[in-house]
């Protein structure tokens, strides 16, 4: 089964690739703490795309240590800025559209690895010296139309404001639902060739884990695509294996330890599209029998390929970016199996014997938690089940607001304020009445007690009533404006 389906993608319709990634560590503010990663996931990212594509543009700023990583990534980094972004992006689809004449589908992937924040409700993610609004983005895509899929990867803290035009007060709001409400009104999302893959932190910092060298919802996107998430072994990973998989890694992450909020969305006018498929020229690790327990593949540079919990039964094929050779270590630390010089397909067969290692470890922290839960096509079976069960959900209309709610009962007290006011003032016109027509002075006495006591509860009752009106139309004038 899986070598028809490698076949059937050999002979497919071919697909121009192109990519547009950048990597930004500069905060936009002194609140922010400056990212470490970021630089280092562009490159990654880089790394283990453009063998697939055919134009790829990289934007970043790589620090020293990462320019002695990634040399050639260094020599193809151009300035992450405005002017170049739009540059870039513009000499990506010039080149899809001459594809597109060649009669080639084309696809662009546009993944940013950075910060966000929403100044006046509209999101905006750093550039160098800059930024790219929300607004600025949907109007360049929409106007890309050289491109029939777009992929959109966004990791950044403060992306909630991506999809929310409110600020932190609306952290608690449902992400899914203020997602939803996103897409039904953002010009960007609906755009029925977009695909989006988002991780955020609400108005939190971007998780990065010095282990990993790298920021934890990137690097678990990375690990999928080398192959890990590929459940049904057709060599693609599709948007809910990507989703499914991204679950599985990150569910047992605790949330205060940077356990983040992940939406994967599927380009409305083709669901069932592929968001990645690997260059079958590329060497390949098939790894039968894999242990049950959580693992990942270090390249001789001693950076974390990718991490990877497979379940019983499934046979993982691995796609290696060009290395010396490659380590396969449980995440305790036992090494597994060496590959030197990949080429072709490597097949390693368990069971797997752990030998202790003395090394040294790149960092010192991860995430805990991290690709404990097992995944496999029962899991994504699972996964699936789920979602359709959510979907199937009757959509519920949001019921009233707070200041509705108190507004209401505020125009209600005042109104029952008023009708005593009205009925005390009755009451004292009645003891006016009987002090006018009492002929002796023990009645007239107690007609002129009972009419001062209605007056003043008249009054009383009359004030209240006045301020609680002035409230509740302070409530719903609130609640009409918001």
């Amino acid at each position: 089964m899986i070598g028809v389906a490698l076949l059937l993608g050999l002979i497919a319709a071919p697909v121009h690739r192109s990519a547009l990634i950048v990597g930004v560590n500069e905060a936009f503010e002194d609140s922010q703490a400056t990212l470490h990663y970021a630089d280092d996931d562009a490159a990654r990212y880089y790394e283990l795309l453009s063998p697939s594509l055919d134009q790829v543009r990289v934007l970043t700023v790589l620090d020293a240590d990462s320019q002695a990583l990634y040399p050639a990534v260094a020599q193809a980094a151009r300035p992450p800025n405005l002017a170049t972004w739009s540059e870039s992006l513009l000499t990506l689809e010039q080149a899809a559209l001459a594809a597109r004449a060649q009669g080639q589908r084309t696809e662009l992937y546009l993944i940013y690895v950075g910060h966000g924040r929403a100044p006046g409700g509209e999101g905006e993610v750093r550039l160098l010296g800059g930024s790219l609004g929300r607004r600025t983005l949907g109007d360049r895509l929409g106007e890309a139309r050289g491109f029939d899929r777009i992929h959109l990867v966004v990791d950044a803290c403060n992306a909630y404001h991506l999809v929310h035009e409110r600020g932190p007060e609306a952290a608690a709001i449902d992400f899914e639902q203020a997602f939803e409400r996103f897409v039904d009104t953002n010009t960007l999302a609906q755009d029925p060739r977009l695909g989006v893959v988002l991780a955020t932190r609400g108005a939190g910092n971007t998780p990065e884990w010095s282990r990993y060298q790298a920021g934890v919802f990137s690097h678990g996107v990375r690990s999928a695509l080398v192959g890990a998430a590929d459940a049904d072994g057709n060599g693609a990973i599709d948007y809910l294996e990507l989703e499914a998989f991204l679950a599985a890694a990150h569910l047992k992450i605790p949330e205060p330890k940077g356990r983040p909020k992940i939406f994967v969305k599927a380009p409305a006018i083709e669901v069932a599209s592929e968001f990645w498929r690997p260059d079958l020229k590329l060497p390949i690790l098939e790894l039968l029998n894999a242990p049950a327990e959580p693992c990942f593949l270090e390249d001789d540079r001693g950076v974390r390929y990718a991490d990877f919990h497979a379940a019983p039964g499934l046979t993982l094929r691995l796609s290696l970016v060009p290395r010396g050779n490659y380590g396969l270590y449980t995440q305790a630390g036992g090494a597994l199996a060496r590959v030197e010089g990949p080429t072709g397909v490597t097949r390693l067969v368990g069971p797997f014997t752990a030998r202790t290692l003395a090394r040294l470890w790149r960092g010192e922290d991860e995430p805990p938690g991290a690709f404990e839960v097992a995944y496999g096509p029962d899991f994504v079976a699972g996964f699936r089940a789920q979602r359709s069960l959510e979907e199937a959900k009757p959509e519920v209309a949001p019921g009233p607001s707070v200041p509705l709610i108190l507004g209401l009962s505020a125009a209600g007290v005042a109104v029952a304020l008023g009708g005593g006011t009205v009925w005390q003032g009755t009451r004292a016109d009645e003891a006016y009445e009987r002090y006018r027509s009492a002929q002796d002075q023990d009645p007239r006495d107690q007609a002129a007690g009972d009419m001062e006591t209605a007056q003043g509860w008249a009054l009383g009752l009359g004030i209240s009533a006045a301020a609680l009106a002035l409230v509740s139309a302070g409530l719903l004038t609130w609640d009409f404006l918001d």
